[in-house]
């Protein structure tokens, strides 16, 4: 008999961003429209804290479980400022992923079920996998609006009152990857069928500064079962220095929940990254929140020069969808639904790449990101992503 490697494992996509990495590397001159990053270094105040700080014997002990005192001190007052969520206690974790994890591991048993909306964020998707023992195990897929790419709450609420409901809901707000945002009613009524339900409500709010429209912003709610999932690696550049956190709600009992991420914490990385909590410790002064904005400022043109590119699908609403957090989500033309093979096409017949629908699980769709690269070298993929959308069109997938 072979040696086996887990069913859980083997039911697990490969990570998108890899498969695309691997697809640009058969091309020539190929630039990334895939990975949802951004295109700056961290502040420079940032960067001299942590070249300060290497040289400091604590950077490399291990550090509390849950995080610097002081991180996790200005993180309080940072939430209660910021995202209105005042009595909330902080857990410093290494990256968001791992703040997803750390809360998967305590609120969830492996036969719990999990509501994801598809299109859905595709490493949410592998975490409920790994940690639910396989693709079928614990995931409930919510649809969306197919005007808006928003959850559609009716079903949420008709599937929240069946017996035994799903214990999680698991929403990025901005949303990664339909790049919509969420209203504060629309999140209070989620929040509500949850409550009902005796369900957790976790919101992954990495995006909370990208959002472009003037009518919209990112708004977020406080209740005793709601989990906030924050980072500093999109914002502030710091995507390669792993820090994120959970703000969970201080109320009677919380101080349980905080043992129960001590556990999961200790387990997965003992704790985060001691010189990336440094660095994001810096990051929180305000001459770093100007550098922040300022930077953010810049993607308003990346984000016209993407949406004009993809004009050869639609409009907004309509074949076009999002624009906020760092995404556009687009449905492919007519004839050329199979949307890995859209890739493939792109990257050969017009140098840039995309991520494929069927990675959020929703074929026929890809996603784009604007954040990846400065103002010119985005004017350069557009007007790329924009010769081979027109030609797609035309031609389908089948050229050579």
């Amino acid at each position: 008999m072979e040696h086996q490697v887990s069913r859980r494992t083997l039911s697990t996509d490969n990570p998108v961003v890899s498969v695309t990495q691997d697809a640009m590397a058969q091309g020539t001159d190929v630039i990334g429209l895939a990975q949802g990053v951004v295109y700056w270094p961290p502040p420079p105040e940032v960067l001299d804290a942590a070249q300060a700080a290497v040289k400091d014997p604590s950077i490399s002990r291990y550090g509390p479980d849950m995080g610097m005192p002081e991180l996790r001190q200005a993180l309080r007052e940072k939430v209660a400022r910021d995202n209105k969520l005042y009595n909330h206690n902080i857990c410093v974790t290494h990256g968001c992923q791992q703040a997803f994890i750390n809360v998967m591991l305590t609120l969830t048993d492996p036969t719990d079920k999990v509501i994801l909306f598809r299109p859905c964020y595709f490493d949410h998707h592998m975490s409920i996998c790994q940690l639910g023992g396989g693709r079928e195990a614990g995931i409930v897929f919510g649809p969306r609006d197919s005007q808006t790419m928003h959850p559609d709450i009716d079903w949420l609420r008709t599937t929240m009152s069946q017996p035994d409901p799903p214990k999680v809901v698991a929403l990025v707000n901005p949303c990664n990857p339909t790049g919509i945002v969420l209203s504060e009613e629309e999140l209070r009524a989620i929040s509500d069928i949850c409550a009902g339900a005796k369900a957790w409500l976790i919101l992954d709010e990495t995006y909370e500064n990208f959002v472009f429209s003037p009518e919209l912003e990112h708004e977020t709610i406080s209740a005793p079962h709601v989990v906030h999932l924050f980072s500093f690696s999109k914002a502030y550049g710091m995507m390669g220095w792993r820090c994120g956190y959970i703000a969970y709600p201080d109320f009677d009992w919380s101080d349980r929940l905080g043992k129960e991420f001590i556990k999961c914490q200790d387990t997965v990385c003992i704790c985060a990254n001691q010189l990336g909590q440094r660095a994001a410790l810096k990051a929180l002064e305000m001459s770093c929140a100007q550098y922040r904005d300022e930077k953010i400022a810049t993607l308003k043109k990346n984000r016209e020069l993407l949406l004009d590119a993809l004009s050869p699908l639609g409009t907004l609403c309509n074949g076009i969808y999002g624009g906020e957090a760092l995404y556009f989500f687009a449905k492919l033309p007519h004839g050329c639904e199979d949307d890995l093979e859209a890739m493939k096409w792109l990257v050969k017949h017009a140098g840039v790449c995309i991520v494929p629908g069927s990675a959020c699980h929703q074929k026929g769709y890809f996603r784009v990101s604007f954040g990846n690269l400065d103002p010119a070298s985005m004017e350069k993929a557009a007007a790329r992503l924009k010769a081979g959308l027109a030609r797609m069109v035309v031609e389908g997938i089948g050229a050579n």
